[in-house]
Protein backbone atom coordinates (compact mmCIF):
# COMPACT_ATOMS: atom_id res chain seq x y z
CA UNK A 1 0.00 0.00 0.00
CA UNK A 2 1.19 3.39 -0.77
CA UNK A 3 0.93 5.91 1.68
CA UNK A 4 -1.33 9.71 0.31
CA UNK A 5 -0.13 12.79 0.68
CA UNK A 6 -3.13 14.15 -0.40
CA UNK A 7 -7.17 13.56 1.01
CA UNK A 8 -8.13 10.71 -0.60
CA UNK A 9 -11.22 12.69 -1.71
CA UNK A 10 -9.05 14.51 -4.14
CA UNK A 11 -9.17 11.53 -6.70
CA UNK A 12 -12.75 12.70 -7.76
CA UNK A 13 -12.75 16.69 -6.93
CA UNK A 14 -8.95 18.06 -6.95
CA UNK A 15 -8.96 21.88 -6.01
CA UNK A 16 -8.85 24.05 -8.99
CA UNK A 17 -5.28 25.57 -7.56
CA UNK A 18 -6.34 29.07 -8.78
CA UNK A 19 -4.63 32.21 -7.14
CA UNK A 20 -7.22 33.52 -4.26
CA UNK A 21 -9.38 36.76 -5.00
CA UNK A 22 -8.17 39.69 -3.25
CA UNK A 23 -9.11 40.46 -0.19
CA UNK A 24 -11.82 42.70 0.56
CA UNK A 25 -11.38 45.85 2.33
CA UNK A 26 -14.12 45.58 4.99
CA UNK A 27 -15.76 42.72 6.56
CA UNK A 28 -17.08 42.25 9.85
CA UNK A 29 -15.97 38.92 11.04
CA UNK A 30 -12.64 36.76 9.54
CA UNK A 31 -12.58 33.05 10.59
CA UNK A 32 -9.17 31.73 10.96
CA UNK A 33 -9.55 28.21 9.43
CA UNK A 34 -12.15 25.97 7.08
CA UNK A 35 -12.62 23.13 9.09
CA UNK A 36 -15.86 21.86 10.77
CA UNK A 37 -15.54 24.42 13.22
CA UNK A 38 -14.39 27.45 11.39
CA UNK A 39 -16.99 27.03 8.75
CA UNK A 40 -20.19 26.42 11.10
CA UNK A 41 -19.30 29.33 12.65
CA UNK A 42 -18.78 31.32 9.74
CA UNK A 43 -21.89 29.97 8.27
CA UNK A 44 -23.88 30.77 11.36
CA UNK A 45 -22.22 34.41 11.49
CA UNK A 46 -23.64 34.73 7.74
CA UNK A 47 -27.24 34.01 8.16
CA UNK A 48 -26.88 36.46 11.21
CA UNK A 49 -26.20 38.91 8.32
CA UNK A 50 -22.49 39.43 9.06
CA UNK A 51 -20.26 39.93 6.40
CA UNK A 52 -18.05 36.72 7.07
CA UNK A 53 -14.16 35.98 5.36
CA UNK A 54 -13.46 32.77 5.52
CA UNK A 55 -9.54 32.17 5.73
CA UNK A 56 -7.10 29.14 5.36
CA UNK A 57 -3.48 28.71 4.67
CA UNK A 58 -4.01 25.54 2.65
CA UNK A 59 -6.83 24.45 -0.59
CA UNK A 60 -10.42 23.24 1.10
CA UNK A 61 -9.77 19.84 2.27
CA UNK A 62 -6.15 19.99 3.31
CA UNK A 63 -6.65 20.98 6.82
CA UNK A 64 -7.16 19.18 10.10
CA UNK A 65 -10.86 18.10 9.24
CA UNK A 66 -8.38 15.92 6.16
CA UNK A 67 -5.50 15.33 8.19
CA UNK A 68 -7.72 13.39 10.68
CA UNK A 69 -9.53 11.69 7.48
CA UNK A 70 -12.80 13.97 8.08
CA UNK A 71 -12.89 11.78 11.38
CA UNK A 72 -15.08 13.16 13.92
CA UNK A 73 -16.97 11.72 17.15
CA UNK A 74 -18.40 12.10 20.47
CA UNK A 75 -15.65 10.31 22.46
CA UNK A 76 -13.22 12.07 24.41
CA UNK A 77 -10.01 11.68 24.67
CA UNK A 78 -9.71 11.49 28.36
CA UNK A 79 -11.84 8.27 29.80
CA UNK A 80 -15.10 8.97 32.06
CA UNK A 81 -13.47 7.59 34.54
CA UNK A 82 -10.57 10.08 34.85
CA UNK A 83 -12.61 13.01 34.04
CA UNK A 84 -14.75 12.18 37.19
CA UNK A 85 -11.83 11.62 39.42
CA UNK A 86 -10.39 14.91 38.08
CA UNK A 87 -13.56 16.41 38.45
CA UNK A 88 -16.47 14.77 40.21
CA UNK A 89 -19.04 12.95 38.80
CA UNK A 90 -21.28 15.94 37.91
CA UNK A 91 -19.26 17.54 35.98
CA UNK A 92 -17.15 14.65 34.14
CA UNK A 93 -20.89 13.42 33.04
CA UNK A 94 -21.85 17.86 31.56
CA UNK A 95 -18.46 17.45 29.85
CA UNK A 96 -19.31 14.24 28.22
CA UNK A 97 -23.32 15.50 27.29
CA UNK A 98 -21.53 18.44 25.63
CA UNK A 99 -19.37 16.47 23.63
CA UNK A 100 -22.52 14.39 22.54
CA UNK A 101 -24.16 17.50 21.90
CA UNK A 102 -21.49 18.97 19.99
CA UNK A 103 -21.21 15.61 17.62
CA UNK A 104 -25.21 15.78 17.11
CA UNK A 105 -24.69 19.59 15.87
CA UNK A 106 -21.68 18.57 13.73
CA UNK A 107 -23.23 15.67 12.26
CA UNK A 108 -26.81 17.13 11.68
CA UNK A 109 -25.12 20.02 9.88
CA UNK A 110 -23.37 18.01 7.37
CA UNK A 111 -26.19 16.40 6.15
CA UNK A 112 -28.49 19.41 5.90
CA UNK A 113 -25.56 21.22 4.25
Amino acid sequence: MTLKTVPYWWDAAQPVGTSPPPLPARVDVVVNGAGYTGLSAALTLARAGREVLVLDAEEPGAGASSRNVGYFGHELRTSLSVLMRRFGRAHALEIARCGIDAFSYAKNLIESE
